[in-house]
């Protein structure tokens, strides 16, 4: 298969804070059971498929940490040996960084199809997974712009659905919904979770943006023909970068492209976008419980405790998220894991230092 992938590595996760911080991101972390982090996860998870090099997007401030997350994988990944990394001035959501990786990819072979990946999912592999990129693909190659939708498996609020049709239709994008209305959605066969993964070539989904969303399309145009080469990175243009309009993939373009369709997606999925979700997809103890790192707990229930660099023992608790790290502790009930962005708030205003890097020792 003809195809790219496409590795979206643009965000922060501050509701993953303290772990993530402005300049070591939510791609990096090391979340699960697994080893490896989730950038390093999403590239290994397809590195059987004989697929093309990658091309990652990413903001430039962190293209040190990806640049060394992937030279650790080369010596047993050889596709990842020419990778190309793609640095944005600046966050400017999905649609823009996903146009310049579009333009990247006309570079060398204009026929083949970008498999847009966000580097932050859980996915426990099986051959479905491949079996739903096989049939994206073939989509792909009709000149169709294809979304993959992962088939619910609770009634979830937080995230966008895709009502599907026959031959694999989008009938509709629908915004995070209302309890009551996910828990009509899980009782129907035809509505899935939006994933935020894509595929299509890169004409396709250029020609298209032109049509619904020219300014995006005319600010990235211009930023990449100023890029330059800078060892490993490619530098696009900053001041022609930063008049571009920040946008998502779904709004400025799926919800209004005629060509869009849908391709179901049956593994186990998870967007690890805060930590009541990290909670969720990993491993628990008798009672509950998710214990990462030096970890010492009695009378503990249905607490997530991370310990990244000294011993924490809880006693007498519940329903808790604990995060230690080297200079700061969080301590969140866990249904309140959608609210994180209080929390970053009050560290920007006043100016944390913590919110910008990890501190190598404990402060005394």
């Amino acid at each position: 298969m003809n195809i790219t992938p496409v590795i979206l590595c643009g965000g922060f996760g501050s509701r993953l804070w303290p772990s993530s911080r402005l300049t070591y991101p939510k791609p990096c972390l090391t979340l699960t059971e697994n080893d490896l982090s989730l950038l390093q996860q999403t590239l290994v998870r397809i590195a059987h498929l004989n697929l093309n090099a990658p091309i990652i997007v990413c903001n430039q401030i962190h293209r040190f940490v990806i640049a060394q997350q992937l030279e650790s994988l080369k010596s047993t990944h050889a596709y990842l040996t020419n990778t190309r990394i793609l640095l944005e001035p600046e966050a400017r959501n999905t649609a823009p960084a996903i146009t310049l990786a579009a333009l990247e990819s006309l570079q060398e072979t204009p026929e083949e199809t970008l498999l847009v990946l966000p580097a932050d999912h859980s996915i426990l592999w099986d051959e479905s997974y491949d079996q739903s990129i096989v049939k994206a693909h073939q989509l792909a190659q009709q000149n169709k712009l294809v979304t993959f939708g992962i088939k619910p498996t609770q009634a979830e609020t937080g995230y966008g659905y895709i009502k599907a049709g026959l031959d694999n239709n989008v009938l509709a994008f629908i915004e995070k919904p209302s309890l009551a209305k996910a828990n009509e959605y899980i009782q129907k066969d035809d509505y899935l979770w939006n994933s935020g993964m894509f595929a299509f070539k890169a004409n396709t989904f250029l020609n298209e943006l032109k049509t619904y969303e020219k300014r995006i399309y005319q600010a990235c145009a211009s930023a990449f023909n100023e890029r330059k080469q800078d060892d490993d990175f490619i530098r696009i243009g900053s001041q022609a970068f930063k008049s571009c309009p920040s946008n998502s993939i779904d709004y400025a373009l799926m919800e209004q492209t005629k060509v869009a369709k849908v391709v179901p997606f049956y593994c186990d999925w998870q967007d690890l976008g805060n930590w009541s979700a990290v909670y969720d997809q990993t491993a628990k103890d008798k009672k509950a419980n998710c214990l990462i790192g030096d970890i010492i707990s009695h009378d503990t229930k249905s607490c997530l405790v991370k310990s990244e660099s000294r011993l924490v023992a809880t006693l007498g608790i519940e329903n808790l998220v604990i995060i230690e790290t080297a200079d700061a502790v969080l301590v969140m009930n866990k249904d309140k894991s959608q609210d994180m962005s209080k929390l970053i708030t009050q560290l920007k205003q006043t100016n944390r230092s913590e919110y910008l890097i990890k501190q190598a020792t404990a402060k005394d």
